[in-house]
């Protein structure tokens, strides 16, 4: 009837990233789950899944176990008490990061940084990030496709390198500081949603670039905007 909190204060680690194919499950529910340090970046992870009602992590993850990358899902409130990197681009087997809740910093004055790559998986934002606390910045090194919601981030800005980037909120914003950060993606995009992109900042404004093809995701049935 009543769930409760798990927190590891040490480093996580496979005890053999090359010969055993680790993987952590946590279930806590309506508790949360915290990481003050690392996970994987010595011995890496085969896969991790945690389910909670906010997931704290204090360090960078990997989950690229040799040649077959395993999937990161996140089900539920991602805080990042530290700046943090997820890696799940293996060395053959390139696999998949999902979050379903929103993703904020534990306070917007912490400034911090976010950074994800999948090589050829799939990033799959489901909620916000940002919107409560925001990021200092957000980064996609490499995925296949990214899915985004609402993103707001600090003066570091946005920058996206995916073959496939899909906007599905309705604001992408860098001006949570009187100086604005730039938006950077490079890849096809795809409109899901009305989308506003702004880099107007109170004082400083910066740059939006985007390389690839932008298109609405249905001409037909989807009339898209985009300011």
């Amino acid at each position: 009837t009543t769930d409760n909190s798990v927190t590891i204060t040490g480093a996580v680690n496979a005890d053999n990233a090359t010969t055993a194919d680790r993987t952590l499950t946590v279930a806590a529910g309506t508790g949360t789950v915290r990481f003050t340090s690392t996970i994987g970046t010595t011995q890496a992870l085969a896969d991790l899944d945690i389910t909670a009602a906010t997931i704290r992590f204090g360090g960078n993850v990997s989950v690229d176990d040799v040649a077959s990358a395993g999937t990161v899902t996140l089900t539920g409130a991602v805080q990042l008490d530290a700046n943090v990197s997820f890696d799940v681009d293996g060395t053959t087997a390139d696999h998949n990061l999902t979050i379903t809740g929103a993703v904020n910093a534990d306070a917007n004055t912490s400034n911090r940084t976010l950074s994800v790559t999948a090589g050829t998986g799939a990033i799959d934002f489901q909620s916000a990030i940002g919107t409560t606390q925001a990021l200092q910045s957000v980064t996609i090194v490499s995925a296949a496709a990214v899915d985004f919601q609402i993103v707001d981030t600090r003066d570091g800005g946005i920058s996206v390198t995916a073959t496939a980037i899909n906007l599905e909120g309705a604001t992408i914003s860098t001006i949570d500081t009187a100086t604005a950060g730039a938006v950077s993606l490079t890849g096809a995009v795809q409109l899901r949603n009305n989308v506003s992109i702004s880099t107007d900042a109170a004082t400083t404004d910066n740059s939006v670039t985007i390389t690839g093809a932008v298109n609405a995701d249905n001409a037909t049935t989807a009339d898209r905007t985009l300011t």
